[in-house]
Parts: structure tokens; C-alpha cells; sequence
């Protein structure tokens, strides 16, 4: 995973600023509250999201203390994982990786019972094999949830 310095120090940026305000944005909380419920969760759910940002919907997910889901996080930026694992210490069922979308992740075939996928597939430069690398790592039956930004959104 290779990056120049200028993306680095973008996507550094931007987290910080993007991590503030998604924790005080209301239609955001809303959001995730309506993928919390489309996934109809259930005791030992194994739960992928690629792109976790600040940990918001992590953070969200523990609360419903559902007997032990786990939930892997990643994200292509080391800061915001750093964030996002100071918004959510001490879980034992919740891991923070630094992994690219745009590249073959590190699971093993049909690992998840769901990818949760907020607001980021457009932002990558291939979405279509990121989509079939989620295919890949999602069990049969499995449950693949995308979010985008409405047309014209802009922070």
C-alpha cells in the first residue's frame, strides 16, 4: 500500500475534520441507526466495516451489546484509526486495521456475515472490484449494506 505524501496528509486532514463532524450531525446518527436495524443482527454476527472512518457506527453497534458480535473496522487511513480506536477502547469483539479498498484485502473466503460499506464505495478507484472482493469475503447468505452521499451533498 503505497501512498504520496500529499494523499497521506489529505486524507489526514479531512478525517479530522470529517470525524467532527459526523459525531454532531444528526441525519448521520439516523443512518446509522437504519443499517444497526436493516442487518437484523444475532449473536456471534461477524460484521466487516470497510471504511470505518472515526468509528461512529462502532461505537453505535457496541451499544446494543448484542451478545458477542464482532465487528472488523478498516479503513486506508492510519490516523483515522487511530481515532476511531480512542472513540472506542477497550472492545474486545472490535478490531481497527489500516487496510485499501483498492486492493485485495486480507480475509479469508466468506468470512463475514455482513459488509457494511458507508459513503466511501465512490471514492474509490475501482468500486466494482472492491465489490467483488466484498463478494468474496461474504458468506453465503450474507448481507452487503452501501451508503452514498445524496447527489450534491457537500461538507
Amino acid at each position: 500500500m503505497e501512498f504520496n505524501f500529499n494523499e497521506k496528509m489529505f486524507w489526514t486532514i479531512r478525517n479530522k475534520i470529517y470525524s467532527f463532524f459526523l459525531k454532531n450531525f444528526i441525519p448521520y446518527d439516523e443512518l446509522i441507526e437504519s443499517i444497526i436495524n436493516k442487518l437484523n443482527l444475532k449473536p456471534n454476527f461477524y460484521i466487516l466495516d470497510a471504511g470505518c472512518g472515526p468509528g461512529i457506527f462502532e461505537k453505535k453497534l457496541l451499544e446494543k451489546k448484542i451478545t458477542n458480535i464482532k465487528v472488523e473496522a478498516i479503513d486506508i487511513s492510519y490516523e483515522i484509526i487511530r481515532i476511531a480506536k480512542q472513540n472506542n477502547p477497550c472492545h474486545n469483539n472490535l478490531s481497527f486495521k489500516v487496510m485499501d479498498l483498492n486492493q485485495k484485502l486480507e480475509f479469508k473466503d466468506r468470512t463475514f456475515d455482513a459488509i457494511v460499506c458507508i459513503n466511501v464505495l465512490y471514492l474509490l478507484k475501482n468500486p466494482l472490484n472492491t465489490l467483488l472482493e466484498f463478494y468474496r469475503i461474504l458468506k453465503e447468505n450474507g448481507k452487503i449494506i452501501l451508503t452514498f452521499p445524496k447527489p450534491n451533498f457537500d461538507m
